[in-house]
């Protein structure tokens, strides 16, 4: 099935409420008031965040499910939410900007019997030592992106080589292994 997104960025100039839970709570319900039915809910602070974690939570949503996706310290980076369940949970009332969030979404959820499909831990930046942490997930990134290119170019030689070779003499490569792949 084919997923279409709509994005809608609530800014500060654009919220209502005093407090975090009330600012996202009347956010969210003005989307729901718009006609839709599922939502994902995000933050611009957590730089792990994939397009394939956007997918996975699209299509469990179109299954009735609730996604969360929880961060390092107990917060949350992602809620995938639908319109019935939303109006149960009472957003006002979670311990928002603490480490307790996960944990209360969670119980909030077993109290109304409603499960939550979990995505892996990220990294939330909320202090300076995050930024640390980054720059060091940026070196092993950096790093995996150079083995890539590494790889790549020597799979291109080889094939040239192997090219070259089986004119000559096509029996040379007939027992090798498939080419090496590498995932980026």
């Amino acid at each position: 099935m084919k997923v279409a997104y709509l994005f809608f960025k609530i800014d500060e100039s654009k919220q209502k409420g005093r407090t975090f839970g009330e600012k996202l709570d009347e956010a969210i319900s003005g989307c729901f008031e718009e006609g839709y039915s599922n939502l994902i809910v995000i933050g611009n602070d957590c730089p792990d965040l994939t397009v394939e974690d956007i997918h996975f939570t699209a299509e469990q949503l179109l299954n009735g499910k609730t996604i969360l996706g929880p961060d390092e310290r107990g917060g949350l980076y992602l809620i995938g939410i639908n319109k019935s369940n939303y109006h149960l949970l009472d957003f006002q009332s979670l311990p928002w900007c603490t480490r307790n969030l996960m944990s209360a979404f969670e119980e909030k959820l077993n109290s109304l019997s409603l499960l939550a499909v979990n995505l892996e831990y990220k990294l939330d930046v909320n202090e300076k030592n995050d930024f640390k942490k980054i720059r060091n997930k940026g070196f092993l990134s950096f790093l995996k992106t150079i083995l890539f290119k590494v790889f790549h170019f020597l799979n291109c030689v080889f094939a040239k080589i192997q090219k070259i070779f089986s004119a000559q003499n096509k029996s040379i490569f007939q027992f090798r292994g498939p080419p090496v792949t590498a995932i980026s």
